[in-house]
């Protein structure tokens, strides 16, 4: 991130680095044909509404619908694709709009189930919000984890959603 001494506002640059499973695992090779996905189960979104409005979200795929033959990329994949598109309509006529994270979720959960575009499946989700002003505002939904570092050391982070161990909350099709 950099400011803009003269106008007070934050700027931001982005970068993603993403490591997918193996594809040829005997639980994926025979859905290899249905997956849309270079990012395994887990996908992400950016979307920058000008170098001083950024918005970010990860959705952490749930595998194990891979076991059942259903696309366990498609929920996250989906729903990454609806939070970006509704993250683009923030910033109209010029003023700048501010989308909570938590209602960006929400927005994009909603319009996957009402189109109807995953049969089944299962993810968390975590979305942050960079305006211009510096204030991130973030929402985590599950097992996924933010940390903000300042001066090596961590100054704030999210909390783990878990019913058990290996049970994350998270949005789920079924």
């Amino acid at each position: 991130q950099g400011t803009d001494v003269a106008s007070g506002q934050f700027s931001y640059k982005t970068a993603v680095a993403y490591q997918p499973k193996d594809r040829d695992d005997p639980i994926y090779k025979r859905l290899k044909s249905k997956l849309n996905s270079p990012t395994g189960e887990d996908n992400f979104f950016l979307r920058m509404n000008g170098a001083n409005d950024l918005y970010a979200g990860v959705a952490d795929g749930v595998g194990g619908w891979a076991e059942h033959g259903y696309d366990s990329s498609a929920i996250s994949r989906e729903l990454c694709r609806a939070m970006d598109e509704f993250s683009s309509l923030a910033v109209h006529s010029g003023a700048s709009v501010d989308l909570e994270p938590k209602a960006l979720i929400q927005m994009g959960y909603d319009k996957i189930k009402k189109d109807k575009v995953v049969e089944v499946g299962g993810t968390t989700s975590i979305v942050a919000h960079f305006p211009a002003n510096g204030l991130m505002k973030v929402a985590n939904l599950g097992d996924s984890w933010c940390g903000v570092f300042r001066d090596t050391k961590l100054v704030f982070q999210t909390k783990f959603q878990t019913v058990s161990f290996n049970a994350p909350y998270q949005l789920a099709i079924i």
